[in-house]
């Protein structure tokens, strides 16, 4: 795992200079160094072992950078390093520990197999953090980063995209997200190439590989590969929404969802789909819109092989075959298999009925019932029987229809059409 790590930072190009030569001793050689058997010793020659003939090629002019560009490469992967001591420092980090031997931090949740990493996950407890934010008291040991925090909080957005106008705290981060505009991702995956726009993004993914997520809640024990996503989990636990909509007051977790939320207020729909043209507030979602014109459902159900545009309707379908209800009412203890019908269910506990027409002020409990509703008034039709043309406004109607009237047209079809007697959805 580690050395899927070390391949990902031989790619800075800062870290390249010529090889020099590291040998590695175990087993007689830990003894005759009066250690345990089978530990990992490094013996790195020094500069006078060089060989005559290497002396004699290099020349006056070239002297010093080939000086500078001799380097100690690590056996166990492809880094390199310049100094004795970091090449040691480095393969301290290759020897892995039991579980019962892990650097295990007292402060927080966060343990690992690597010394190094332990290191500079401790030093950020230590550090002097002598300048506190007002709003939420996290503390910073510089007063610019402190200010740049605070721009969270006063929602100041100083640097704008050029393309869509998005705005951001930091110049970098704009930069960053420029990045997507233009296609440029230079932050390659060395283990599947799949490539990002930043740095971040790429060692957020690098854990995927690597499998080691440190960060462990201490609710519901789920783990996490950085800091930041547990922290914003924890919320799930503890109710803090510190995001707010300045229009209507909900609150959120994340500060994205916050301004996604905001553009149902603001109307704003960035992203729109090249076939037809309709926006969307979410990237996401124009992406999944676009699989209705392509026909695309790459999530296919493993037990009846029926295909899905979204990985979540996958799962939820999935739940048909296994029985599976997590989302009980907490009054009559009634099971569904989505929050979303529970919550029209607790409808009918309560009485109430939010959605209402515009035409005839008809409520409902369901926004899908108020839809379907709606289409008695519009007079659209979107199910349409393949046998006669029939139309209906929705999908049971048109196949009882079918049950009816077509039935037993549909068996003495030929069964090289099977499409033949369908509910199509216009």
């Amino acid at each position: 795992m580690y050395a899927e790590l070390c391949r990902y930072m031989e790619s800075f190009p800062e870290r390249r200079r010529s090889q020099r030569t590291v040998v590695l001793r175990r087993g007689m050689d830990a003894e005759e160094t009066e250690g345990p058997p089978g530990t990992l010793r490094i013996k790195i020659e020094d500069e006078d072992s060089v060989g005559p003939d290497e002396e004699e090629r290099k020349d006056a002019e070239n002297g010093e950078q080939e000086k500078l560009s001799k380097k100690l490469p690590c056996t166990l992967c492809s880094l390199s390093f310049a100094r004795k001591a970091a090449l040691k420092m480095h393969m301290d980090m290759h020897l892995q520990f039991s579980s019962d031997e892990m650097y295990k931090c007292t402060d927080c949740s966060y343990s690992t197999n690597y010394k190094g990493m332990f290191v500079t996950h401790i030093q950020n407890h230590t550090r002097d953090k002598r300048y506190t934010c007002g709003v939420c008291d996290k503390g910073f040991g510089d007063s610019s980063t402190c200010q740049r925090h605070k721009k969270i909080h006063t929602e100041e957005r100083p640097y704008t995209c050029n393309v869509c106008g998005k705005g951001f705290v930091q110049s970098a981060d704009c930069r960053i997200h420029e990045r997507i505009h233009a296609g440029k991702r230079p932050y390659t995956c060395t283990v599947c190439a799949k490539r990002f726009t930043d740095g971040k993004s790429l060692r957020r993914h690098l854990s995927h590989h690597t499998g080691e997520r440190p960060y462990v809640c201490e609710v519901c024990a789920k783990t996490f590969s950085d800091q930041s996503g547990l922290k914003k989990h924890t919320r799930i636990h503890t109710g803090v929404k510190p995001h707010v909509c300045r229009v209507c007051g909900k609150g959120f977790i994340h500060s994205t969802t916050c301004r996604i939320h905001m553009r149902m207020h603001t109307g704003e729909r960035p992203y729109t789909c090249t076939v037809c043209g309709k926006g969307f507030s979410r990237s996401s979602q124009c992406q999944i819109h676009m699989r209705t014109h392509t026909g695309e459902r790459p999530y296919t159900c493993t037990v009846c092989n029926k295909g899905f545009r979204q990985s979540s309707h996958c799962r939820i379908h999935m739940r048909l075959h296994t029985g599976e209800r997590p989302y009980p009412c907490n009054i009559c203890g009634k099971g569904f298999s989505r929050a979303s019908q529970r919550q029209n269910h607790m409808c009918s506990h309560t009485g109430e009925r939010p959605y209402a027409c515009t035409v005839c002020t008809r409520t409902f409990s369901d926004q899908s019932d108020l839809k379907r509703h709606g289409r008695v008034h519009t007079g659209v039709k979107p199910y349409t029987c393949s046998v006669c043309g029939k139309g209906f406004t929705q999908a049971s109607y048109c196949q009882k229809h079918m049950q009816l009237f077509h039935m037993k047209e549909k068996q003495s079809a030929p069964t090289s059409n099977p499409s033949w007697g369908n509910c199509k959805k216009d």
